[in-house]
């Protein structure tokens, strides 16, 4: 290995993670907040709420988001693999 992954190794394991910490602020403030409307103001569907947002949120991010990207993404790498062939093709028989 290069000096330069042995630094990047050690980095990883080191340095806590921010979006770690951030995805753990979003649930953990979600979940105070759920927490409070449930004790302070008698608001019982707020977990039930919770969860559902969560899972439709979920549900966008892969069906509207991620499954489009990786179609384009396909397709343009397909079109970028057919290029470096062609140039390939071309470099050799000069």
């Amino acid at each position: 290995m290069t000096e330069f992954s042995l630094n990047l190794i050690v980095f990883y394991r080191l340095e806590p993670m921010a979006l770690n910490w951030i995805w753990f602020l979003f649930f953990g403030v979600a979940f105070v907040v759920a927490l409070i409307q449930f004790v302070f103001f008698g608001n019982s569907d707020i977990f039930k709420v919770l969860v559902d947002g969560m899972f439709d949120s979920a549900e966008v991010a892969v069906m509207k988001v991620a499954l489009p990207l990786t179609g384009v993404m396909a397709f343009f790498m397909g079109i970028l693999q057919i290029g470096e062939k062609a140039t390939r093709d071309r470099s050799a028989k000069h």
